[in-house]
């Protein structure tokens, strides 16, 4: 057999992507953008779409359509969300009433009445419980399975993707396997937090501000007004404070990342570092990263401080004066003590709830990156997809291979041509060899046969 050796000039890039246009194979069957085998012609402006869907915005509605089929878990959760909800006002009017059956004096009939009022309320107590209960069980069963069931669906998908990708593709830094496993496990587990619990934790906290408000003004509208005075500070304290207190173990794990990987590096390679007598030199390099942090923590404690007291006031500040001027309204306009019980309660009590419940909701902001993400490689559109209908199927194959004039860079090395009018014939049966020096691009070759790559042209 005839030995035709070729060679290339330009060295192989560390980083490559796709590349476009034809190469020839199997003489009369030139194989190329618009004839290959299982590979459907794609054009330039579908590359600049492709290249551009790395930074689409999801909408919610578009989130919530991946979710369609655990819609009737979705609806059972927002019912039991509801539920737990209504649980809150209807326990303020519950909890007054029983201090307006506790008060002492009155006559054995009266004592008689309200030891059967009290038996009452407390068997509503234990039906509010138990409702209650089994409403925040339907809650968070329903919006877990919900949530599971599109993580899993998003798995499912965004694998079947990356598998579809062109090879040039993994070539980007960004496109790494620690990215893509992040992108597997992290991503697709949070974009649930953009639906599934934080809508049941939404209603329900919707729907105990419309009771509450509902309740105070029915009893006692001026009372109501006054209450309402305080909810949004109240709000606002509570869920910053419920804030902080979730995120400050992030912020420190943040802050003490560098330390960590030093420690790690310094353990790892202890034998190293003993041969070499570094150890001391290791600890001041240990804390000297934590100096950075300490002094954020510090400087942070005011903050910390100055939001947990204004949260610990607000709700007494609250109190007080809804207490002072229910009982103004008690001595001058004969307002029934218990009125006074259930506006603040329901309304004060309520609100507290809410900004606990929407502060521990899923971060909507880290669920909306995510899935932005996640749906903008399910949209990309592979330069060369292996597993599209389209295209030529080449029935018989003689084997001949043709390089005719071929030129070929990696998009990302732009200034390295690799193969330089590379031309070169190769007939069935016959053996080639492919010499040069480490990186001429003989792999290279190899890679566009296989259509790992498309040539320049």
């Amino acid at each position: 057999d005839e030995v035709n050796t070729a060679k290339a000039k330009s060295w192989i890039p560390d980083e490559k992507e796709e590349a476009m246009d034809a190469i020839s194979l199997a003489g009369s069957h030139p194989l190329g953008r618009n004839n290959s085998i299982r590979s459907a012609r794609l054009s330039v402006a579908s590359s600049a779409v492709s290249a551009q869907s790395e930074d689409i915005d999801v909408s919610l509605m578009e989130i919530m359509r991946m979710n369609r089929k655990e819609w009737p878990y979705i609806t059972l959760g927002v019912i039991g969300s509801a539920i737990v909800g209504l649980s809150t006002p209807v326990y303020a009017i519950l909890f007054s009433e029983v201090l307006g059956v506790l008060t002492p004096g009155g006559s054995a009939e009266e004592q008689a009445y309200k030891r059967e009022r009290g038996n009452f309320y407390s068997l509503m107590f234990l039906i509010l419980g138990i409702v209650a209960g089994f409403a925040a069980f339907a809650q968070s069963f329903s919006f877990s399975v919900a949530g599971e069931s599109l993580t899993s669906r998003l798995r499912g998908l965004t694998f079947e993707a990356i598998l579809k990708q062109e090879v040039g593709w993994f070539d980007r830094k960004t496109n790494s396997v620690g990215a893509l496993c992040a992108r597997l496990s992290g991503d697709a587990a949070s974009v649930q937090g953009a639906t599934g619990s934080r809508i049941g934790v939404l209603f329900q906290a919707l729907t105990t501000m419309v009771a509450s408000v509902i309740l105070a003004l029915y009893f006692q509208w001026k009372l109501g007004l006054v209450a309402l005075c305080f909810v949004p500070l109240l709000l606002i304290s509570t869920y910053f404070q419920a804030k902080i207190i979730m995120g400050q173990s992030a912020l420190e794990r943040d802050g003490l990342q560098k330390s960590a990987k030093v420690a790690m590096e310094a353990i790892a390679n202890i034998r190293t570092v003993a041969s070499l007598g570094k150890e001391r030199q290791f600890h001041t390099i240990y804390m000297d990263s934590l100096r950075e942090p300490h002094r954020q923590a510090l400087k942070k404690s005011w903050v910390r401080g100055a939001i947990f007291g204004f949260a610990s006031a607000i709700p007494m500040f609250a109190y007080s004066v809804t207490m002072y001027y229910g009982g103004w309204l008690i001595v001058n306009e004969c307002l029934d003590f218990t009125s006074v019980f259930k506006v603040s309660e329901s309304l004060l009590f309520g609100t507290q709830m809410i900004g606990q419940a929407v502060a521990f909701a899923p971060n909507y902001n880290k669920a909306k990156v995510a899935a932005n993400r996640i749906f903008a490689l399910l949209k990309r559109i592979p330069l060369i997809d292996a597993s599209s209908p389209g295209g030529s199927i080449i029935q018989n194959v003689e084997g001949n291979v043709d390089f005719d004039q071929v030129r070929f860079r990696y998009p990302t090395r732009k200034d390295a041509e690799v193969l330089q009018g590379l031309t070169l014939a190769v007939r069935a049966g016959q053996t080639v060899a492919l010499v040069g020096h480490s990186g001429c691009g003989k792999s290279t070759c190899i890679q566009l046969l296989e259509r790992f790559y498309d040539p320049d042209s």
